[in-house]
Protein backbone atom coordinates (compact mmCIF):
# COMPACT_ATOMS: atom_id res chain seq x y z
CA UNK A 1 0.00 0.00 0.00
CA UNK A 2 1.48 3.34 -1.05
CA UNK A 3 1.88 6.29 1.29
CA UNK A 4 -0.86 8.23 -0.50
CA UNK A 5 -3.23 5.25 -0.29
CA UNK A 6 -2.60 4.92 3.43
CA UNK A 7 -3.33 8.60 3.84
CA UNK A 8 -6.59 8.28 1.89
CA UNK A 9 -7.62 5.38 4.10
CA UNK A 10 -6.95 7.52 7.16
CA UNK A 11 -9.07 10.32 5.74
CA UNK A 12 -11.91 7.87 5.03
CA UNK A 13 -11.66 6.37 8.51
CA UNK A 14 -11.75 9.83 10.08
CA UNK A 15 -14.78 10.77 7.99
CA UNK A 16 -16.64 7.60 8.98
CA UNK A 17 -15.88 8.16 12.66
CA UNK A 18 -17.05 11.77 12.37
CA UNK A 19 -20.47 10.61 11.21
CA UNK A 20 -21.09 9.50 14.78
CA UNK A 21 -20.76 13.10 15.94
CA UNK A 22 -23.03 14.25 13.10
CA UNK A 23 -25.64 11.88 14.55
CA UNK A 24 -25.02 13.33 18.02
CA UNK A 25 -25.58 16.86 16.76
CA UNK A 26 -28.75 15.82 14.96
CA UNK A 27 -30.34 14.17 17.99
CA UNK A 28 -29.35 17.05 20.28
CA UNK A 29 -31.15 19.62 18.12
CA UNK A 30 -34.07 17.37 17.10
CA UNK A 31 -36.36 18.92 19.70
CA UNK A 32 -36.14 22.41 18.18
CA UNK A 33 -38.15 21.63 15.01
CA UNK A 34 -40.08 18.70 16.48
CA UNK A 35 -41.73 20.27 19.54
CA UNK A 36 -43.49 23.08 17.61
CA UNK A 37 -44.94 20.41 15.32
CA UNK A 38 -46.23 18.53 18.36
CA UNK A 39 -47.88 21.67 19.71
CA UNK A 40 -49.49 22.61 16.39
CA UNK A 41 -50.81 19.08 15.76
CA UNK A 42 -48.89 18.86 12.51
CA UNK A 43 -47.11 15.68 13.66
CA UNK A 44 -50.45 14.04 14.55
CA UNK A 45 -49.15 13.10 18.01
CA UNK A 46 -50.89 13.91 21.29
CA UNK A 47 -48.18 14.90 23.74
CA UNK A 48 -48.17 17.27 26.73
CA UNK A 49 -45.50 19.83 27.59
CA UNK A 50 -44.37 17.65 30.49
CA UNK A 51 -44.01 14.64 28.19
CA UNK A 52 -42.14 16.78 25.67
CA UNK A 53 -39.65 17.82 28.35
CA UNK A 54 -38.98 14.15 29.13
CA UNK A 55 -38.53 13.35 25.45
CA UNK A 56 -36.01 16.16 25.10
CA UNK A 57 -34.07 15.58 28.31
CA UNK A 58 -33.84 11.78 28.52
CA UNK A 59 -31.32 11.74 25.70
CA UNK A 60 -28.72 12.95 28.20
CA UNK A 61 -29.75 10.43 30.83
CA UNK A 62 -29.41 7.62 28.30
CA UNK A 63 -25.84 8.73 27.65
CA UNK A 64 -24.78 7.63 31.15
CA UNK A 65 -24.98 3.85 30.51
CA UNK A 66 -23.71 4.56 27.00
CA UNK A 67 -20.40 6.02 28.17
CA UNK A 68 -19.91 3.12 30.61
CA UNK A 69 -20.61 0.57 27.88
CA UNK A 70 -18.33 2.48 25.53
CA UNK A 71 -15.46 2.39 28.03
CA UNK A 72 -15.81 -1.38 28.50
CA UNK A 73 -15.99 -2.05 24.76
CA UNK A 74 -12.98 0.15 23.97
CA UNK A 75 -10.87 -1.74 26.50
CA UNK A 76 -12.04 -5.19 25.35
CA UNK A 77 -12.71 -5.05 21.61
CA UNK A 78 -11.07 -1.80 20.46
CA UNK A 79 -12.32 1.46 19.01
CA UNK A 80 -13.25 0.26 15.54
CA UNK A 81 -15.72 -2.34 16.78
CA UNK A 82 -17.01 0.05 19.43
CA UNK A 83 -17.80 2.58 16.70
CA UNK A 84 -19.76 -0.07 14.80
CA UNK A 85 -21.65 -1.26 17.88
CA UNK A 86 -22.50 2.30 18.97
CA UNK A 87 -24.65 2.78 15.88
CA UNK A 88 -27.07 -0.02 16.78
CA UNK A 89 -29.09 1.58 19.64
CA UNK A 90 -29.10 4.87 17.73
CA UNK A 91 -30.57 3.27 14.61
CA UNK A 92 -33.20 1.42 16.66
CA UNK A 93 -34.15 4.64 18.45
CA UNK A 94 -34.34 6.57 15.18
CA UNK A 95 -36.61 3.91 13.67
CA UNK A 96 -38.95 4.10 16.66
CA UNK A 97 -39.10 7.91 16.44
CA UNK A 98 -39.87 7.66 12.73
CA UNK A 99 -42.87 5.33 13.07
CA UNK A 100 -44.35 5.74 16.56
CA UNK A 101 -47.25 7.93 17.61
CA UNK A 102 -46.95 7.21 21.34
CA UNK A 103 -45.00 9.48 23.74
CA UNK A 104 -43.78 6.58 25.90
CA UNK A 105 -42.12 4.94 22.88
CA UNK A 106 -40.56 8.26 21.93
CA UNK A 107 -39.08 8.46 25.44
CA UNK A 108 -37.61 4.96 25.08
CA UNK A 109 -36.27 5.87 21.65
CA UNK A 110 -34.53 8.94 23.00
CA UNK A 111 -32.96 6.86 25.75
CA UNK A 112 -31.58 4.46 23.12
CA UNK A 113 -30.22 7.35 21.08
CA UNK A 114 -28.62 8.64 24.25
CA UNK A 115 -26.82 5.32 24.67
CA UNK A 116 -25.30 5.82 21.21
CA UNK A 117 -24.19 9.39 21.95
CA UNK A 118 -22.65 8.26 25.24
CA UNK A 119 -20.65 5.56 23.47
CA UNK A 120 -19.57 8.10 20.86
CA UNK A 121 -18.25 10.41 23.59
CA UNK A 122 -15.75 7.70 24.63
CA UNK A 123 -13.85 7.61 21.25
CA UNK A 124 -10.46 9.06 22.25
CA UNK A 125 -9.61 11.58 24.71
CA UNK A 126 -6.68 9.44 25.73
CA UNK A 127 -4.99 9.08 22.34
CA UNK A 128 -3.04 12.34 22.31
CA UNK A 129 0.52 12.25 21.08
CA UNK A 130 2.83 12.33 24.12
CA UNK A 131 6.34 11.24 24.89
CA UNK A 132 6.48 7.46 24.86
CA UNK A 133 8.41 7.14 28.11
CA UNK A 134 5.89 9.40 29.87
CA UNK A 135 3.00 7.25 28.65
CA UNK A 136 4.71 4.02 29.73
CA UNK A 137 5.49 5.39 33.19
CA UNK A 138 1.92 6.50 33.79
CA UNK A 139 0.25 3.41 32.36
CA UNK A 140 2.12 1.24 34.85
CA UNK A 141 -0.02 2.86 37.57
CA UNK A 142 -3.60 2.66 36.28
CA UNK A 143 -6.16 3.90 38.75
CA UNK A 144 -9.83 3.37 39.59
CA UNK A 145 -12.75 5.74 39.96
CA UNK A 146 -12.53 5.51 43.75
CA UNK A 147 -8.87 6.50 43.74
CA UNK A 148 -9.58 9.33 41.30
CA UNK A 149 -12.13 10.76 43.73
CA UNK A 150 -10.13 10.19 46.93
CA UNK A 151 -6.46 10.60 46.00
CA UNK A 152 -5.25 14.05 47.04
CA UNK A 153 -2.98 14.45 44.02
CA UNK A 154 -5.99 14.47 41.67
CA UNK A 155 -8.14 16.74 43.84
CA UNK A 156 -7.27 20.03 42.14
CA UNK A 157 -7.72 18.59 38.63
CA UNK A 158 -11.08 17.01 39.51
CA UNK A 159 -12.26 20.32 40.97
CA UNK A 160 -11.27 22.30 37.86
CA UNK A 161 -12.68 19.82 35.34
CA UNK A 162 -15.94 19.42 37.29
CA UNK A 163 -16.29 23.21 37.44
CA UNK A 164 -15.71 23.55 33.70
CA UNK A 165 -18.25 20.81 32.98
CA UNK A 166 -20.83 22.57 35.16
CA UNK A 167 -20.10 25.81 33.34
CA UNK A 168 -20.28 24.10 29.95
CA UNK A 169 -23.70 22.56 30.51
CA UNK A 170 -25.44 24.77 33.08
CA UNK A 171 -25.22 27.82 30.84
CA UNK A 172 -28.06 26.17 28.95
CA UNK A 173 -26.65 25.14 25.57
CA UNK A 174 -28.61 21.87 25.41
CA UNK A 175 -31.89 23.52 26.40
CA UNK A 176 -31.43 26.44 23.99
CA UNK A 177 -30.66 24.08 21.11
CA UNK A 178 -33.68 21.90 21.92
CA UNK A 179 -36.16 24.77 22.30
CA UNK A 180 -34.65 27.19 19.76
CA UNK A 181 -37.68 27.49 17.48
CA UNK A 182 -40.07 27.93 20.40
CA UNK A 183 -37.87 30.69 21.83
CA UNK A 184 -38.02 32.65 18.59
CA UNK A 185 -41.70 32.02 18.00
CA UNK A 186 -42.34 33.71 21.34
CA UNK A 187 -39.91 36.57 20.90
CA UNK A 188 -39.40 37.57 17.29
CA UNK A 189 -40.85 37.82 13.84
CA UNK A 190 -37.84 35.88 12.55
CA UNK A 191 -38.76 32.41 11.33
CA UNK A 192 -37.85 29.69 13.82
CA UNK A 193 -36.65 27.17 11.19
CA UNK A 194 -34.52 29.84 9.49
CA UNK A 195 -32.93 30.74 12.82
CA UNK A 196 -32.15 27.07 13.45
CA UNK A 197 -30.31 26.85 10.13
CA UNK A 198 -28.38 30.05 10.82
CA UNK A 199 -27.60 28.85 14.34
CA UNK A 200 -26.09 25.63 13.00
CA UNK A 201 -23.88 27.33 10.41
CA UNK A 202 -22.70 29.96 12.87
CA UNK A 203 -21.86 27.25 15.39
CA UNK A 204 -19.86 25.35 12.77
CA UNK A 205 -17.87 28.43 11.78
CA UNK A 206 -17.25 29.41 15.41
CA UNK A 207 -16.09 25.90 16.28
CA UNK A 208 -13.56 25.96 13.44
CA UNK A 209 -12.39 29.41 14.46
CA UNK A 210 -11.90 28.24 18.04
CA UNK A 211 -9.04 26.01 16.89
CA UNK A 212 -7.04 29.02 15.74
CA UNK A 213 -8.10 31.35 18.54
CA UNK A 214 -6.98 28.90 21.23
CA UNK A 215 -3.54 28.83 19.62
CA UNK A 216 -3.30 32.63 19.57
CA UNK A 217 -4.83 33.60 22.91
CA UNK A 218 -4.35 30.48 25.00
CA UNK A 219 -6.99 28.35 26.73
CA UNK A 220 -7.47 30.45 29.86
CA UNK A 221 -7.88 33.83 28.16
CA UNK A 222 -10.26 32.43 25.53
CA UNK A 223 -12.34 30.67 28.20
CA UNK A 224 -12.54 33.90 30.21
CA UNK A 225 -13.68 36.00 27.23
CA UNK A 226 -16.08 33.30 26.05
CA UNK A 227 -17.72 32.97 29.45
CA UNK A 228 -18.08 36.74 29.89
CA UNK A 229 -19.59 37.07 26.41
CA UNK A 230 -22.01 34.21 27.07
CA UNK A 231 -23.12 35.87 30.32
CA UNK A 232 -23.80 39.21 28.60
CA UNK A 233 -25.61 37.55 25.66
CA UNK A 234 -27.92 35.57 27.94
CA UNK A 235 -28.59 38.68 30.02
CA UNK A 236 -29.75 40.53 26.89
CA UNK A 237 -32.16 37.75 25.94
CA UNK A 238 -33.49 37.71 29.50
CA UNK A 239 -34.06 41.47 29.39
CA UNK A 240 -36.21 41.12 26.27
CA UNK A 241 -38.42 38.45 27.83
CA UNK A 242 -38.64 40.44 31.07
CA UNK A 243 -39.92 43.47 29.19
CA UNK A 244 -42.31 41.34 27.15
CA UNK A 245 -43.70 38.96 29.78
CA UNK A 246 -43.28 40.69 33.14
CA UNK A 247 -43.37 44.44 32.46
CA UNK A 248 -45.71 44.12 29.48
CA UNK A 249 -44.30 46.99 27.44
CA UNK A 250 -46.10 48.14 24.31
CA UNK A 251 -45.74 46.47 20.95
CA UNK A 252 -43.99 49.56 19.61
CA UNK A 253 -41.26 49.21 22.21
CA UNK A 254 -40.94 45.49 21.55
CA UNK A 255 -40.73 46.15 17.83
CA UNK A 256 -37.87 48.59 18.39
CA UNK A 257 -35.84 45.91 20.21
CA UNK A 258 -37.06 42.92 18.22
CA UNK A 259 -33.51 42.11 17.15
CA UNK A 260 -32.35 41.66 20.76
CA UNK A 261 -33.20 37.94 21.07
CA UNK A 262 -31.56 37.18 17.72
CA UNK A 263 -28.42 39.13 18.63
CA UNK A 264 -28.33 37.55 22.07
CA UNK A 265 -28.84 33.96 20.93
CA UNK A 266 -26.38 34.20 18.04
CA UNK A 267 -23.92 35.99 20.32
CA UNK A 268 -24.30 33.16 22.81
CA UNK A 269 -23.82 30.65 20.00
CA UNK A 270 -20.59 32.20 18.75
CA UNK A 271 -19.03 32.92 22.13
CA UNK A 272 -20.03 29.55 23.56
CA UNK A 273 -18.58 27.65 20.60
CA UNK A 274 -15.20 29.42 20.65
CA UNK A 275 -14.62 28.78 24.35
CA UNK A 276 -16.66 27.00 26.98
CA UNK A 277 -18.37 24.79 24.42
CA UNK A 278 -15.11 23.14 23.30
CA UNK A 279 -12.12 23.98 25.49
CA UNK A 280 -13.25 21.99 28.58
CA UNK A 281 -12.67 18.85 26.48
CA UNK A 282 -9.15 20.03 25.65
CA UNK A 283 -8.32 20.88 29.25
CA UNK A 284 -9.82 17.60 30.44
CA UNK A 285 -7.41 15.75 28.17
CA UNK A 286 -4.44 17.92 29.18
CA UNK A 287 -4.93 18.11 32.95
CA UNK A 288 -5.50 14.45 33.77
CA UNK A 289 -2.46 12.14 33.75
CA UNK A 290 -2.44 9.30 31.21
CA UNK A 291 -3.09 6.61 33.83
CA UNK A 292 -6.44 8.14 34.84
CA UNK A 293 -7.62 9.47 31.47
CA UNK A 294 -10.03 6.64 30.69
CA UNK A 295 -11.78 6.57 34.06
CA UNK A 296 -11.67 10.39 34.26
CA UNK A 297 -13.23 10.70 30.81
CA UNK A 298 -16.03 8.34 31.86
CA UNK A 299 -16.65 10.28 35.07
CA UNK A 300 -16.63 13.62 33.22
CA UNK A 301 -19.04 12.30 30.59
CA UNK A 302 -21.42 10.98 33.24
CA UNK A 303 -21.34 14.36 35.02
CA UNK A 304 -22.01 16.09 31.69
CA UNK A 305 -24.98 13.81 31.02
CA UNK A 306 -26.49 14.47 34.45
CA UNK A 307 -26.08 18.23 34.08
CA UNK A 308 -27.43 18.26 30.52
CA UNK A 309 -30.47 16.20 31.59
CA UNK A 310 -31.13 18.48 34.56
CA UNK A 311 -30.96 21.66 32.48
CA UNK A 312 -33.11 20.31 29.64
CA UNK A 313 -35.70 18.83 32.03
CA UNK A 314 -35.98 21.93 34.25
CA UNK A 315 -36.23 24.38 31.35
CA UNK A 316 -39.95 23.87 30.70
CA UNK A 317 -40.94 23.92 34.37
CA UNK A 318 -38.99 27.08 35.21
CA UNK A 319 -40.31 28.82 32.10
CA UNK A 320 -43.94 27.94 32.90
CA UNK A 321 -43.73 28.90 36.59
CA UNK A 322 -41.32 31.82 36.68
CA UNK A 323 -41.15 33.16 33.13
CA UNK A 324 -38.78 32.85 30.21
CA UNK A 325 -36.55 35.62 31.50
CA UNK A 326 -35.84 33.63 34.69
CA UNK A 327 -34.47 30.78 32.60
CA UNK A 328 -32.04 33.00 30.72
CA UNK A 329 -30.98 34.99 33.76
CA UNK A 330 -30.32 31.72 35.61
CA UNK A 331 -28.03 30.61 32.77
CA UNK A 332 -26.40 34.06 32.79
CA UNK A 333 -25.81 33.85 36.55
CA UNK A 334 -23.94 30.56 36.10
CA UNK A 335 -21.80 32.21 33.41
CA UNK A 336 -20.98 35.20 35.64
CA UNK A 337 -19.89 32.82 38.40
CA UNK A 338 -17.86 30.99 35.77
CA UNK A 339 -15.94 34.16 34.92
CA UNK A 340 -14.59 34.28 38.48
CA UNK A 341 -13.99 30.53 38.54
CA UNK A 342 -11.87 30.68 35.40
CA UNK A 343 -9.92 33.70 36.62
CA UNK A 344 -9.17 32.16 40.02
CA UNK A 345 -8.66 28.46 39.32
CA UNK A 346 -8.16 27.50 35.67
CA UNK A 347 -4.48 27.25 34.65
CA UNK A 348 -2.98 28.15 31.28
CA UNK A 349 -1.71 25.07 29.41
CA UNK A 350 -0.70 26.71 26.14
CA UNK A 351 2.91 25.98 25.21
CA UNK A 352 3.44 23.52 28.09
CA UNK A 353 4.23 19.82 27.86
CA UNK A 354 1.97 17.30 29.58
CA UNK A 355 4.70 16.70 32.16
CA UNK A 356 4.84 20.42 33.01
CA UNK A 357 1.06 20.66 33.23
CA UNK A 358 0.79 17.63 35.53
CA UNK A 359 3.65 18.83 37.74
CA UNK A 360 1.92 22.18 38.18
CA UNK A 361 -1.39 20.49 39.00
CA UNK A 362 0.05 18.06 41.56
CA UNK A 363 -0.87 18.74 45.17
CA UNK A 364 2.30 19.35 47.20
CA UNK A 365 2.29 18.39 50.89
CA UNK A 366 2.82 21.36 53.19
CA UNK A 367 5.98 19.85 54.70
CA UNK A 368 7.60 19.31 51.31
CA UNK A 369 6.70 22.82 50.22
CA UNK A 370 8.18 24.27 53.41
CA UNK A 371 11.41 22.32 52.94
CA UNK A 372 11.65 23.51 49.36
CA UNK A 373 11.23 27.14 50.40
CA UNK A 374 13.82 26.68 53.15
CA UNK A 375 16.34 25.22 50.70
CA UNK A 376 15.75 28.08 48.27
CA UNK A 377 16.26 30.64 51.04
CA UNK A 378 19.49 28.97 52.22
CA UNK A 379 20.80 28.87 48.66
CA UNK A 380 20.00 32.54 48.26
CA UNK A 381 21.81 33.43 51.51
CA UNK A 382 24.90 31.47 50.43
CA UNK A 383 24.99 33.35 47.16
Amino acid sequence: MTKQTKRNVQYLAGLCASLGFVFTGAVLTWGSPAIPKFKSGEANIEITDAQSSWVVSLLSLGSIPGCYIGQLLIERVGRRRTICVSSVPGLVGAAIILFTKYPILMIIARMLMGVSTGMTAMWADDQLGVIRAHVRENMENKTTFTELMTNMKYRKTVFIVAGLKALQYMTGASAIQSYLEIIFRQSSTVSGPHVSIIYGFVQLAAGIGATFLAGWFGRRVLLFLSCLGVAVSLTLVGIYFYLQDSIGVSQDVLASISALPLVGILGFNILYAVGIGNLPYVLQAELFPINVKTVASSAATILACVLSFSVAKCYQGIKDNFGHYTVFWSFAFVAYVGVFFIYCFVPETKGKTLEEVHDNMAEKPAEAEALREKAVNELTDDC
